[in-house]
């Protein structure tokens, strides 16, 4: 009997990064052929001002010209290096871009109702991701399509926005560069709460990991991710002109980003299933992000857990003072819940000008929690509060406030963190009194923790490719499906149960053991009978 060559297209976590993967990246596509370059994408503006520093409220946006046709140009192909060059005061700032995985195996966005309109496929949209050039601790990510691009790209100066101007009279080729933390008008208002469990005073009572088998590797390519499974209510459809199409389109790229700041701090998160609500949702209306998160959670317990992904987040626009999460809510689907409000993209700026930094920060800070991460101010990490941006959280009796004239109740008191250099992390509350900035990531702490969180889940994971390259099943022992795992040469002397979720491609020259396969199914054969049984 001939070999059974199975081949896993699966998308991006076994091995947690100790170098930055967005280097690593770069530095392969480099030693495997050549950069595509494109230094006329954009054209300057030359009466408008440009914008040099964050602390320059004088020079706040650079106004640019778009090159249609260099932009189909960059569309009409993929690049395994991609190098473009946007116009600035102080020169043309280079970008080095690799290409970026974004969704889960098996990804789809689905609408509550059938939508005849909704025929994007925000798969075909082109995510990039990288640095400027010669400054390897900056970040850039890029979204082409055939007719427009967006960007955000952070340095030591804060983030920065490329955007298309939305106003009615700009056309489609007018775009602006500009830091946000120059032209933001007044801070977020914005508090995030955190859950153990059902309540703040819950703990966790279910620890899933103890009974699940430990899966194994010889590949280095392969890595374990987290999927998320992300629900629009309503409201965030209406403020987006009852578009499924820009909706998803907007939502892509904001995941674009939340997956790259986590995979730059060597945690692999993927974007399972996109669920749009084109009509009436339960979600309208709540009270707060308490409300909305048990309204959220209620109705996916009612169906079991069931949702795809490791974890579910409710985005709303709905102003309900921030976002709320279950503190290390990935240890069971039915705690692994979260919330972010206020998801506005033009909120506190003084043009019509995007503010994505603002709803990449919210979604990215409450799924931190979900994967293991207290806040910055908490009391609790080694050495305490690791910043100032907030009370002390976690704190002894009247810490925080009010206390007995004598101090008498004053006790268990830990004292603040140092003030954040160059902009808050993540998980920090700097956005109140300075600003986050990315290239700060998440900071070693909360790194950590989630990092430890999810390598004591790791078996219960769903496993990939780093790269989103095709993996090669080929020989070896697989008896049991469940020490399956990517990198493993199993043979065809057992049955075998491909998990749902994975694309699977079969060629084979000879009948073969029975293989269930539980998701998509693509088969190649040679003068071989095919029996299929449902």
């Amino acid at each position: 009997m001939r070999l059974l060559f199975m081949y896993l297209l699966l998308l991006p976590f076994v091995g947690w990064a100790q170098e930055n993967p967005l280097v690593k990246a770069v530095s392969a596509a480099k030693a495997s052929g050549k950069a595509d370059t494109y230094t006329n994408l954009f054209t300057a503006n030359e009466s408008a001002k440009a914008l040099t520093n964050a602390l320059d409220a004088t020079q706040r946006i650079q106004n640019l010209t778009l090159n249609m046709s260099v932009l189909k140009s960059i569309s009409s192909q993929k690049h395994q290096l991609l190098q473009i060059a946007l116009p600035t005061a102080q020169g043309a700032l280079e970008l080095v871009l690799v290409p970026a995985t974004i969704f889960a195996p098996g990804f789809k966005v689905v609408t509550a109702v059938p939508d005849p309109n909704f025929t994007l496929d925000i798969t075909r949209i082109q995510y990039y991701n990288g640095f400027i050039k010669n400054n390897p601790n900056s970040l850039a990510i890029i979204a082409i399509t055939e007719n427009a691009i967006s960007g955000t790209i952070a340095d030591q100066t804060g983030n920065r926005v490329l955007a298309k101007r939305n106003n009615k009279s700009a056309s489609a080729s007018e775009y602006a560069f500009y830091n946000e933390n120059a032209v933001i008008t007044q801070k977020p208002t914005f508090t995030c709460g955190t859950t153990d469990g059902d309540s703040p005073s819950t703990p966790l009572k279910e620890n899933p990991t103890k009974d699940i088998p430990t899966h194994t590797t010889n590949s280095t390519s392969c890595v374990k991710y987290v999927g998320v499974y992300a629900e629009a209510d309503h409201a965030m459809y209406q403020d987006f002109n009852s578009n499924t199409n820009e909706l998803a389109e907007h939502l892509g790229f904001l995941f674009a980003q939340v997956v790259t700041l986590y995979r730059r701090d060597g945690i692999y998160v993927l974007l399972a299933q996109l669920h749009i609500w084109n009509t009436t949702d339960p979600y309208n209306n709540p009270a707060n992000t308490d409300e909305a998160l048990d309204r959220f959670r209620n109705r996916w317990r009612g169906m079991g857990n069931n949702y795809p992904g490791n974890v579910a987040h409710l985005l709303s626009s709905q102003n309900l003072g921030g976002g709320l999460a279950t503190t290390t809510g990935i240890m069971s689907k039915s705690t692994a819940y979260g919330v972010s409000a206020n998801l506005n993209d033009y909120y506190g700026l003084a043009v019509e000008l995007p503010s994505y930094s603002w709803e990449v920060e919210v979604v990215t800070h409450e799924l931190g929690h979900n994967l293991g991460s207290r806040h910055t101010h908490w009391c609790g990490w080694p050495g305490g509060p690791i910043d100032n941006c907030n009370p002390s959280e976690n704190n002894g009796p009247c810490c925080n406030g009010p206390c007995a004239e004598d101090g008498s109740n004053r006790i268990n008191c830990c004292t603040p963190g140092p003030a954040p250099t160059n902009g808050g992390t993540i998980m920090s509350y700097c956005h109140q009194n300075s600003y986050i900035n990315f290239i700060n990531g998440f900071g070693d702490l909360p790194k950590n923790a989630i990092q430890t969180m999810l390598a004591g889940l790791s078996a219960s994971l769903p496993i990939t490719t780093s790269d989103g390259n095709t993996e090669s099943i080929a020989s070896g022992n697989w008896s049991s499906s469940s020490t399956w795992a990517c990198g493993l040469m199993p043979s065809v002397l057992g049955n075998v149960t491909v998990g749902g979720g994975h694309a699977v491609q079969l060629n084979t020259n000879e009948s073969t053991k029975a293989v269930n396969i539980n998701g998509n199914l693509n088969l190649s054969t040679t003068s071989t009978n095919l029996n299929i049984n449902n």
